[in-house]
């Protein structure tokens, strides 16, 4: 296999780089002012907060950031590219950053898996293969994560109207989103026409040329059923992805037991998954970004309603943020403006060891 160094370009006027690095500050300083609140609150209470508990937070909002990058690799091996643990980290961190600051369904983060793919000569389709296969392994994980919540709540007699209405929809959504997998996977046709939408906006926005974009657009497309069937070939690359997609939600549940435990609140494991299933329930249906506001009032809410104190269920809360949410994003973001700065590749051409693995060149640092 050979592939030649990516070299950036120095086109920092690049519009679509301004674009980006707008929104993503622009989106970070909202997210900041947003959780103004729980930082102070944080700051407040930081002599009441158990030291052991809360370096193990830490630990794991690292193992989760790992886990991330994990996952990502597997799910690119998975469709036949061959990429490495620790480059796929960092994207898959930027990745994580931009999907919390841009409350956009995921498509900021794909952006920056293309970008990043794009750097290191991977067809895009396939790109967008392996994210489709780690996003349907994050959704069954979370799906898992809810019906095991749902039962343990009914059979606890604790099972609130609102809880109900989250499974149905989720239901529902599952349902659609099922139904729009099976159409892409099923018709070519249909995925090169979502492909070209996608890539004359894309020539739109940037000023490119409309018929260049509709070229790549079908390729891109055809890379992407090319991936699916070889994830359909790599069933041991999808099980990694499913169990690294479960580990995710048990280590967002370690997390928020751990600042529970150094906010001083006593509670079970069983109630954490609770907790943490019903702030993953609430971000769902939140249109704020990463789910600021009603994810740290529900979580709040109920860490009351189980027997803590408001000022401690506010405190744990706030440090079950910095765990789940803030120490990801602010790597993320860290990374993602190295990134944005080293301005777009020129890459030479790629000669792949066989028709269905590709090999990525390492992303410098």
């Amino acid at each position: 296999m050979h592939c030649d160094t990516a070299t950036p370009t120095k086109s920092a006027s690049h519009p679509t780089r301004r674009l980006v690095a707008l929104a993503l500050t622009g989106g970070l300083l909202v997210l900041a002012a947003t959780e103004s609140t729980i930082l102070a609150t944080i700051v407040s209470g930081v002599g009441q907060v158990s030291p052991l508990p809360a370096v193990i937070g830490i630990i794991l909002s690292v193992a989760a950031i790992l886990n991330r990058g994990l996952l990502s690799t597997w799910s690119h091996r998975g469709v036949g590219l061959d990429v490495d643990v620790m480059p796929m980290t960092r994207t898959a961190t930027v990745g994580f950053a931009a999907n919390k600051i841009l409350r956009s369904g995921g498509a900021s983060g794909l952006a920056v898996y293309v970008r990043d793919g794009k750097r290191r000569h991977l067809p895009p389709g396939r790109v967008v293969g392996a994210c489709a296969v780690a996003s349907v392994a994050s959704f069954a994980a979370l799906g898992l994560l809810m019906a095991g919540t749902v039962a343990l709540l009914a059979l606890s007699g604790r099972l609130a109207g609102w809880w109900v209405a989250a499974a149905i929809g989720f239901s529902v959504y599952s349902v659609l989103l099922a139904t729009l997998i099976a159409a892409v996977v099923r018709s070519p046709m249909i995925t090169r026409k979502i492909f070209i939408l996608g890539w004359r906006l894309k020539a739109r926005v940037t000023r490119g040329s409309p018929l260049t974009a509709a070229g790549r657009a079908v390729t891109a497309a055809d890379d992407l059923h090319r991936s699916i069937a070889a994830a359909r070939r790599h069933p041991d690359e999808t099980r990694r992805v499913l169990a690294h997609a479960v580990m995710s939600k048990v280590l967002g549940a370690a997390a928020l037991f751990a600042a529970a435990a150094a906010a001083g609140i006593s509670m079970s494991p069983v109630t954490a998954m609770i907790l943490y299933s019903s702030a993953l329930a609430t971000s769902l249906v939140s249109v704020a970004p990463g789910g600021v506001g009603p994810v740290e009032a529900s979580t709040a809410a109920m860490m009351v309603g189980v027997g803590a104190s408001v000022p401690a269920a506010a405190l744990a809360v706030g440090l079950f943020r910095v765990f789940d949410m803030w120490l990801p994003v602010a790597a993320g973001a860290y990374l993602g403006r190295h990134e944005i700065r080293r301005g777009d590749p020129t890459v030479e051409t790629v000669t792949p060891t066989s028709p269905q693995v590709l090999t990525a060149a390492p992303l410098a640092a």
